[in-house]
């Protein structure tokens, strides 16, 4: 659904199974081919009633089955022409374009999702997103999310975050998606609870929660245990779960205790945690779970996306007489050396891109909010927990010229106390 490769596969299946039904194949209308069809060709379809006034054509007839179809094994197709989101505050329209971000996040989707595959791997598609601000991993995990329950049946799927609110931002973004779908796409709702929870007549439920809240359980069935808090996901089995803003969870264990075990293991699960770095530390739940991820020692893969991996939004003209400082120049360099990790391509930030972030660095440290800058754009995953919950013992501007001015380690010497030394003879000499 999200590596090119393994639509095109799907695809051919498809193609096969249905020659006789679509000769053409499986076609990639254009938005505005498919515009045409919403918005003209059945603009008449139906009443005011809603009864349907005529037949399909069979060119129509053919048209919804591809959509059907398509947008069931395409991810990218069917949020290009069907993902609707709030668009500046203002307005609502296509999630697409992407960010320059999201289409980072989404081709690591993809790897993960091809390379499980190839692997015959037991599991699906588990990411741990470490991210700068404002980056629309959030949209896009939603966009995900809803893909998956509206054209996927029997699917039990969890929207979350840390609080209530958060919650409800993150499911109202879902709905905006379900109540902009053509009648070809739109599944029967069979229950809706504003806020809550949805139900479809084709068994697929999608569920809200929050870290602090014991909104999420499953009305049929809950009880003292199923919706106390703390137990997030506990009596149900799940396959599709967005986390969002973990490193602000009040009781994160849940995840380990609770909502992981009715996660299923299973080529079709999908399950993104995300969060900009909150903390670091033994008892930090998500730098250690981050740590784990990013060695490959967690469920999840780890993805960490920097901010100027959206080069169009952070970024400013720079003066024709500017000179970037020494703490701008080290923060290129090591967005530059640890950058192609995450980006998986070489990383040169530009003029522009330095400028907004030595502008922004001094706006927000005259406002004594350095430590919050430097955790929320950092140049790498380490920096972005570097600075983040950081006591004031030590100011974050100390923090930064410290590492900014660190050199790197070139040898190391180990020193034995005399005893040890002493204590010890060559065997020949014993």
């Amino acid at each position: 659904m999200y590596s090119a490769k393994i639509v095109s596969r799907r695809r051919a299946q498809l193609e096969r199974a249905l020659g006789d039904t679509l000769p053409r194949g499986l076609v990639e209308y254009s938005t505005e081919e498919v515009k045409e069809f919403r918005f003209e060709r059945f603009a008449n379809l139906f009443d005011k009633h809603g009864k349907r006034t005529r037949e399909l054509t069979p060119e129509e007839d053919a048209f919804v089955l591809n959509e059907q179809l398509l947008g069931k094994i395409d991810y990218r197709y069917f949020a290009e022409r069907y993902s609707t989101i709030n668009i500046a505050g203002q307005a609502t329209g296509s999630l697409y374009p992407l960010f320059e971000s999201q289409v980072l996040i989404l081709a690591e989707i993809g790897r993960v999702e091809f390379d499980r595959v190839e692997a015959e791997h037991p599991d699906g598609v588990c990411v741990d997103i470490l991210k700068a601000r404002q980056l629309g991993a959030s949209s896009l995990s939603v966009s995900i999310l809803a893909h998956r329950t509206l054209t996927h049946s029997n699917v039990f799927s969890l929207i979350c975050s840390d609080v209530p609110d958060n919650a409800d931002f993150l499911f109202d973004m879902y709905e905006r998606t379900l109540d902009n779908l053509p009648w070809y796409l739109m599944p029967t709702v069979a229950e809706r609870v504003m806020n809550d929870e949805i139900a479809y007549a084709t068994g697929t439920r999608v569920f809200h929660g929050a870290s602090k809240s014991t909104r999420g359980a499953d009305k049929s069935g809950r009880n003292a245990t199923d919706g106390a808090k703390g137990n997030l996901g506990r009596g149900k089995t799940l396959s599709v779960v967005h986390q969002s803003e973990i490193a602000t969870w009040t009781n994160p264990s849940q995840i380990d205790t609770a909502l992981e075990p009715a996660i299923a293991v299973s080529p079709m699960t999908f399950w993104i945690k995300e969060s900009t770095a909150q903390g670091r530390g033994t008892k930090n739940w998500w730098y250690n779970e981050w740590q784990l991820a990013k060695s490959g020692k967690s469920r999840a893969i780890g993805v960490f996306i920097p901010w100027y991996a959206e080069r169009s939004k952070y970024t400013l003209p720079a003066p024709v007489n500017w000179s970037p400082s020494e703490a701008t120049v080290t923060h290129a360099r090591r967005a530059e050396e640890n950058g192609p990790r995450w980006m998986h391509r070489p990383v040169h930030l530009t003029r522009n891109q330095l400028y907004w972030y030595e502008k922004t660095r001094s706006e927000k440290e005259s406002k004594g909010l350095l430590a919050e800058f430097l955790q929320e754009y950092p140049a790498d995953d380490e920096e972005a927990f570097q600075y983040s919950g950081q006591a004031q013992v030590v100011s974050p501007l100390v923090l930064a010229r410290v590492r900014d001015q660190a050199r790197p380690i070139v040898s190391m010497i180990e020193v034995l106390p005399q005893r040890e030394v002493t204590a010890w003879r060559p065997s020949s000499q014993a």
